[in-house]
This record gives structure tokens, C-alpha cells and sequence, in this order.
């Protein structure tokens, strides 16, 4: 028997984007900054902001400038300090650390969030900024309001922070969203927890921040790897209609990408899917129409990697399109107005990814598409709030059971979930087709793809432009195909060769390689599978195998200011994978001036006796061992010293 849907009635369809400029101003990294007025980017050089990850900023509604922070201190649009903004509990190397979000029905008040980093006692805190306060005079008002100055906001103050480090959770991972409600006006923000496998997500309603919701799904954020809670790190974005969330966890020793389904009306975060990784997964961005998700990776080969999320089978959709190397170290990805994703790159650039709707390299990747002047970018980007909404249709729906295979449906939609079906695999996925239309599946879910693991009756309803379709399947799992624990990607670092084991008993291995037993080793990178049969049921499991030299990368910023007391102090530097260090740096003239052997060590312009030193040229020089190779390594340069 089946259930068909033969009479639909559309009571209301809309899609309503709510126009915003919030996002028309951006600061990050060391001094950087951007703005959006002419429809692309501009360079801006007045910022006083320095971060390594983390930074928010926020203009009203015509894309005015109010203020900025970097979950430390926070600049008000004249990018000077607000009075009581210093001493926020974020941090400069947290990923997401700060976000800031207007108290719904106001449009004076607005709350900045704030997130430790890799999971310290500070957690997860507010403050709330009143942009009322810190204003002009009356009379300087009035006059600005006739001369209509659109710079000085005029109605508005400068702002002061009121409320300051209001704690509402420790402690939490580097990871920090907002998404609106269903409803239009309230807001989400959404946290996880450290040492949980829980989302929470708290309802930001104008009456002020209400009870999370609290879903413990996906992988525990926790510490493996030993890096001194690295887990922590990595993004946590969600789609442009608010109905997904996508999460990294950097250091996780092959830790997946995660996405997760989010329903902007509970706050619920549910349906895991994963994109197998090799580690070091760190920005994250949906593309305009939500059919992609790019990724940038800290390390390893894949760069910037774009996922198709209407594939079958996510690993096989990724495609390669920047890759790492000593001159491109990738950090977050982040959507402009302009539907552009722009790339954080160690340096003077930003990448951007100029038509992201677009499958494989027809994305258009462009390298150094923004120069951001004397300023540079580290790994982070500002962190923004989604702040569309979509609203799907409600249907009216009459129904009957029918005999046999019959279905009705209209004439202009097509929709097959296949017969009837009886499988020995472990989960099965449907897709109901049709790009772009919305759908209802017996399980609550509202994406074209699902992925199911118990028997039963799934069905699903579909509408597009109007028109409505349906169908049923009946799946019965026999549970007796062994469960393959084969890892979809492997990186082999320093090794010449590397063992693939199914990590399960079973009567049959058939490998790629034609060799017939559970484990093989190989000595060549590329892909190999394996058909494990047992219990009249066969598995069969893909993975990529990679040999990975793990070449050790030395890059700089090539000049700095000692007294700056905001940004840029100090010789900046990163080097990854080395045994040993050595870092020297030496006068014009070969002058000992600094030396260290401890790579996280910074030289602040001092000499000896700890006197900043004149402005001009220094030289350094670097000796290291790389972690994969018995011969050691030499590197020489030129830095700038400027004096305020």
C-alpha cells in the first residue's frame, strides 16, 4: 500500500530577503580593513584593530560605519577606544571571537559576543554597547542634521559599552554564529560546548538573551591530539537561509567536516552528514544558493576545497581550487555583498572566489584580488551574522491510499524514490530532485537529500513555482553487510608506506590491487578500494591515499613598528614542522642585535640592552631542521624597522 498525495491547495509562498547593509565595513588582521559602498571592495588604511583570527564590526542600516572589535577592545567609527572597551573576555587568536548582533526591536542597543581561546575559563560572554551614549551636543547635532553630514550619524553617539563580560557558558570552542529566527525578528546565537558534543543555541528576542537550546549531536570538541586543546580551533558557519550549519575542527586528528541541518524555528541542530578530511580544517563559507560549501585547510594539499551538497557522496564531489604551498598559508572565507567569497592569505592580499555558485574551477578563483595596502591579513575575517530569512510555503494537503504503484502528481514535476527496496547497507540516502524547490520529508527534514539508517516508510512532498508532487518507499535494512572502517582519506607523513586495513571480519576481500586479504600495504599514493563480502552481502569502501613530504614553511611580514601600541609591534613570523630553530637577526652592518631557538619567541625591535633600535633594514637568518628530513636548512632576509 501506498500513501499518495493527490490534492494540494497553496495557501502563501514568499521568499523574503531582508535587505541589509550591516556588512559594509570590515576590520581584521593586522590593521586591515575594507569597505563596500561602489559594489567591490575598497582599501581602507585607519584602522587601530589587531587580531590574529577573531574581529566583528557592524554599520547601520545605510551602511554606515558604528563600531568595530576584535573581542578585546572594541573602536568606536572614529577608531578611537570606547569609553569601558577594553578588557573583553574574547581573544585576538580565538577563531570566532566576537560577533555582534542589534537587540531586535531596538536600534540604539546592540550585544557583542565573546569567545575564549581553545576552551579557557572565559567561555562564551556578552556586553552590550548603547549607541546613545557618547553624544554631540545638541546644538552640534541640530547643525549636523541640516548639513546633512552622513559620516557623523548624528542621531547616534559614539557609543560606551554598559554591560560588560556577562557570562553565559564555559567552557566553549573557538566557534561563534548567529542565524535568524523563523520568525523574522528574533535571533540565534549558536556555541558549543567544550568537552561536549552539544550546540547551543540561545534565542536573542527583544526581550533580551532567553534559555538555550541545547543538541547534543556530532563529534565530542575535545582534546586527542595533544596540541594543547587545538580542537577547539576552526569555524562554525552557517547557510545563507539559516537551514544548515557547517563545523571544522582543526586539529582534530582526521576529523571530518561536519554539516548539520538547523531549524531556525526551534533552534534544533540535527541530521549529521560528513565530509571525511585528512585534518586541518579551519574557514568555512556557503555559497549564495547554498549548493556549495568551500573549505580552507591549514595544512596538507587541498587549500581551498569546494563541495557540491547536492552530491550523493560529498568526499568524491570536493574539488581542489587553491592550493597550499609557501606563498598561499589560507585562512578564514567570508561572503561579501557583493555574493563574492573573499579569502584570508598571511600577507598583503585577499583571494576571492568570484563566482561561487559556479561547480569546480568555473568558481573563478583569483589570487591577490585585494590589496590591502601597508596592512595585512593574518587568518581570520570579521565574523557576521546571517541575517536573511526564508520563509517556505504552508500547504494544505488532502490525501488517500492506493493499491499498487500508482501515483499522482503534477504534470510538471517529476519525483522517483525508486521501488520498494531491501538492503544490506548500513544507511541509505534519497534524493527528491528537483534543485532549488522545498521539501517536506516524513522525518521533519527540508533538504532535497536524506540519509536514512532504520526501516520503514519515508515519504516526501516537493513544491516549485507553484506546482506540488510526492512520493513513498518502503525500505527494510537486513543489517548483515559488514560495516567497513576504512578512512576515506589518508595522509602518510615521512613514511614511504602506509597499511589499509577493513578493520573487519568478514569471508571475503576483494582490493583494488586484486589482493584478497584484510589488509594490503602500499607504497603509491592514489585512490584504492575494497568489496568485503559476508553474510551473502557485500560493503564496498573508497579511499585516497596521499604521501605527504610535510615540508617545513618559513613566511614573515617584512616590516613592523616597535612602538606602535596597537598592531604590528613586533617581527611577525610562522614556521611549521621543525626539529630544530634557530632565529637570528643582525644590524646593517652584521651586528648580533637578537637570538632565539624558540619559534614562538617574538624580537620587538630591542638590541641587547633592550633599547628599540633605529628605523632602517635588518637582516635575519634562520636554521632549521624539517621534521621530515635528516638535512638541516638555511634562510636569509631582509626586515623593515620603522619608528613611530
Amino acid at each position: 500500500m501506498r500513501l499518495i498525495l493527490f490534492f494540494f491547495s497553496v495557501l502563501a509562498f514568499s521568499l523574503t530577503a531582508l535587505a541589509q547593509k550591516h556588512d559594509y565595513y570590515w576590520y581584521f588582521g593586522n590593521g586591515a580593513g575594507i569597505e563596500f559602498h561602489s559594489g567591490k571592495p575598497k582599501t581602507l588604511q585607519n584602522s587601530n584593530l589587531f587580531t590574529e583570527e577573531g574581529s566583528a564590526s557592524v554599520s547601520d542600516s545605510e551602511g554606515r560605519l558604528l563600531f568595530y572589535t576584535n573581542g578585546v577592545k572594541v573602536w568606536n567609527r572614529q577608531h578611537n577606544l570606547m569609553p569601558n572597551g577594553t578588557g573583553l573576555w574574547g581573544h585576538v587568536s580565538s577563531t570566532q571571537s566576537a560577533l555582534i548582533v542589534k537587540k531586535p526591536g531596538s536600534t540604539t542597543l546592540f550585544y557583542i559576543f565573546t569567545i575564549d581561546e581553545k576552551g579557557r575559563q572565559n567561555g562564551l560572554c556578552y556586553s552590550i554597547v548603547d549607541m546613545m551614549k557618547q553624544r554631540q551636543p545638541k546644538e552640534t547635532r541640530m547643525k549636523n542634521e541640516a548639513l546633512l553630514t552622513p559620516d557623523l550619524l548624528p542621531h547616534l553617539g559614539k557609543g560606551d559599552i554598559t554591560i560588560k563580560n556577562k557570562q553565559l557558558l564555559t567552557p566553549v570552542s573557538e566557534k561563534l554564529t548567529a542565524v535568524r529566527h523563523s520568525n523574522g525578528t528574533a535571533i540565534w546565537v549558536i556555541a558549543h560546548k567544550w568537552n561536549s558534543d552539544a550546540f547551543y543555541a540561545y534565542p536573542v528576542t527583544p526581550d533580551g538573551i532567553g534559555k538555550p537550546v541545547i543538541s547534543s549531536v556530532g563529534a565530542m570538541h575535545r582534546n586527542e591530539s595533544g596540541r594543547n586543546n587545538g580542537e577547539a580551533i576552526g569555524y562554525l558557519k552557517p547557510s545563507h537561509d539559516g537551514k544548515l550549519l557547517a563545523s571544522a575542527m582543526c586539529y582534530k586528528p582526521n576529523s571530518p567536516v561536519e554539516i548539520f541541518s538547523f531549524d531556525n524555528a526551534t533552534g534544533k541542530v540535527s541530521d549529521l552528514r560528513n565530509i571525511p578530511t585528512s585534518g586541518y580544517a579551519y574557514g568555512l563559507e556557503f555559497s549564495p544558493d547554498n549548493s556549495k560549501l568551500y573549505v580552507s585547510f591549514l595544512k596538507g594539499k587541498s587549500g581551498i576545497t569546494q563541495y557540491d551538497l547536492t552530491a550523493d557522496d560529498l568526499f568524491d564531489s570536493g574539488t581542489i581550487v587553491a592550493t597550499n604551498d609557501a606563498n598561499n598559508i589560507f585562512g578564514a572565507l567570508q561572503i561579501g555583498p557583493d555574493k563574492k567569497i573573499y579569502v584570508a592569505r598571511i600577507g598583503s592580499y585577499l583571494d576571492a572566489i568570484n563566482n561561487p555558485d559556479k561547480a569546480g574551477n568555473k568558481c573563478e578563483y583569483q589570487r591577490s584580488a585585494v590589496h590591502l595596502g601597508k596592512r595585512n591579513c593574518v587568518y581570520g575575517m570579521p565574523n557576521m551574522p546571517v541575517l536573511s530569512m526564508e520563509r517556505k510555503s504552508e500547504l494544505s494537503i488532502s490525501a488517500s491510499k492506493q493499491t499498487g504503484s500508482e501515483k499522482m502528481k503534477s504534470p510538471a514535476l517529476k519525483i522517483n524514490l525508486g521501488n520498494d527496496t531491501v538492503l544490506c547497507n548500513y544507511s541509505m540516502r534519497m534524493d527528491a530532485g528537483n534543485p532549488k524547490a522545498s521539501y517536506l520529508w516524513s522525518t521533519g527534514q527540508t533538504t532535497r537529500l536524506i540519509a536514512v539508517t532504520k526501516s520503514g516508510q519515508y515519504w516526501v512532498k516537493i513544491e516549485k513555482n507553484g506546482l506540488m508532487a510526492a512520493d513513498t518507499i518502503n525500505i527494510t535494512f537486513k543489517r548483515g553487510g559488514p560495516e567497513i572502517k576504512l578512512k576515506r582519506e589518508i595522509t602518510a607523513f615521512c613514511k614511504s608506506k602506509v597499511a589499509l586495513d577493513c578493520g573487519v571480519k568478514a569471508e571475503k576481500y576483494l582490493w583494488s590491487t586484486s589482493e584478497t586479504t584484510r589488509e594490503i600495504t602500499v607504497s603509491k599514493g592514489g585512490s584504492y578500494s575494497v568489496t568485503v563480502t559476508d553474510n551473502e552481502c557485500n560493503s564496498i569502501a573508497r579511499t585516497k591515499v596521499i604521501f605527504d613530504g610535510k615540508p617545513s614553511v618559513f613566511s614573515y611580514l617584512p616590516e613592523f613598528e616597535p612602538e606602535n601600541p596597537m598592531f604590528n609591534n613586533y617581527f611577525a613570523y610562522t614556521i611549521n614542522d621543525v626539529d630544530k630553530f634557530e632565529l637570528k637577526i643582525f644590524s646593517g652592518g652584521g651586528k648580533l642585535l637578537f637570538k632565539t631557538d624558540n619559534p614562538n619567541e617574538k624580537w620587538y625591535g630591542k638590541n641587547k640592552s633592550g633599547k628599540i633600535v633605529p628605523k632602517g633594514k635588518y637582516k635575519w637568518e634562520i636554521n632549521y631542521k624539517p621534521t621530515c628530513s635528516e638535512k638541516a636548512k638555511k634562510e636569509m632576509g631582509t626586515l623593515g624597522v620603522k619608528r613611530l
